[in-house]
């Protein structure tokens, strides 16, 4: 299995580099790194700096998942987990670390002794939503920063 790709690899110095709070993006089953664009330019905006890595050998665009769907069998769950501590383990600073569906069972692997950073979850995904300052049911929105809402707040 590939390690960290090129792109990835300038995520994480542009992160490092930054001196801004790191976010990393950690996406579910079905879904590509890029899936988390929309939430990383929100974060961004909020001050923050966001990587997106992907899965190891996982495809760039839908386009080539759609012609490469093999490229996505035979990964094991450990495979996927190292390599976002292999991610986690480059940066310079402690980061956010936000995982959507099979992607926030990943993050708990994050929170392992292998990890640089320890990561202690404040709030269980399952009580979180968070809301994008991007959208809203109306297409609008009065939040200037990505809001998390549910019984946990």
């Amino acid at each position: 299995m590939a390690t960290v790709t090129e792109h990835e690899a300038q995520q994480i110095d542009k992160v490092n580099e930054a001196g801004r709070p790191p976010v990393v993006f950690v996406h579910g089953l079905w879904l590509l790194a890029n899936s988390w664009e929309s939430w990383a330019t929100s974060f961004e905006e909020a001050g923050y700096t966001a990587l997106t890595p992907g899965w190891p050998d996982d495809p760039v665009t839908v386009d080539e998942a759609k012609a490469h769907p093999d490229a996505f069998a035979g990964k094991t769950i450990k495979q996927i987990a190292d390599r976002y501590v292999e991610v986690i383990n480059r940066l310079a600073a402690k980061p956010a670390v936000i995982g959507h569906s099979f992607g926030g069972l990943l993050t708990e692997d994050a929170d392992s002794p292998r990890c640089r950073w320890p990561l202690v979850p404040r709030r269980s995904a399952a009580c979180c939503q968070f809301r994008s300052p991007r959208s809203s049911p109306r297409g609008r929105s009065s939040a200037t920063r990505p809001t998390a809402t549910g019984p946990c707040h």
